[in-house]
């Protein structure tokens, strides 16, 4: 197990490191482990997952792995075998159905809580760059306090015409009388005598 708040290296095939991260401590107390187990059981439940089985799973999976102190230790490989029932040979490199549906999962989260979950405790996120999902609490909005005495609203100021805005009336106005001046003289002249 790896100390929490202890940097974590996660490795690509070929050992390079690829994202440096903080270890998450698990859940503080028991009942807090209930309310995030009660949240990720609504989420499951909803029928935003229902109708995706395959996210469903892949949510379970890293729940389940976060809930086991193990969070440290979600790789892509495993989510493909374990969650997505890839086999054994399964090799990320020219497979990105976990990438594809980790994606697929953060959007069909923030769908959830957009609408159906507005009002939960506890909100489950997958940041990008990871795997790792996040339980952040949600405080409840505070309580309203009673109202102040009603005081009746000013009346707004009637909009003023700004001389930026009367400017380019003038430059036409401008313009028209110098065309309405100069046309008489040139339909006396024609076009190519005055110059």
């Amino acid at each position: 197990m790896i100390p929490s708040g202890a940097p974590l290296r996660r490795a690509n095939a070929k050992d390079r490191v690829i994202v440096m991260e903080t270890a998450l401590p698990p859940p503080s107390t028991p009942s807090e482990t209930d309310a995030q187990q009660a949240e990720l059981q609504a989420l499951l439940a909803s029928p935003l997952f229902t109708r995706a089985p395959s996210l469903s799973r892949f949510l379970a999976y890293v729940c389940q792995r976060h809930f086991s102190s193990e969070t440290a230790s979600i790789r892509e490989y495993d989510i493909a075998i374990h969650a997505l029932g890839r086999p054994e040979t399964f090799d990320q490199k020219k497979d990105a159905i976990v990438r594809v549906e980790v994606h697929r999962l953060r959007k069909r989260l923030q769908q959830f809580y957009e609408t159906e979950g507005a009002n939960h405790t506890y909100r489950i996120s997958i940041p990008s760059g990871g795997y790792a999902p996040v339980f952040t609490a949600i405080p409840p909005p505070p309580a309203a306090e009673s109202p102040a005495p009603c005081a009746v609203p000013a009346p707004a100021p009637a909009p003023v015409a700004t001389p930026a805005r009367q400017i380019p009336w003038l430059w036409i106005a401008a313009g028209d009388a110098a065309l309405a001046a100069i046309s008489p003289i040139v339909s006396l002249y024609g076009p190519g005598t005055l110059f």
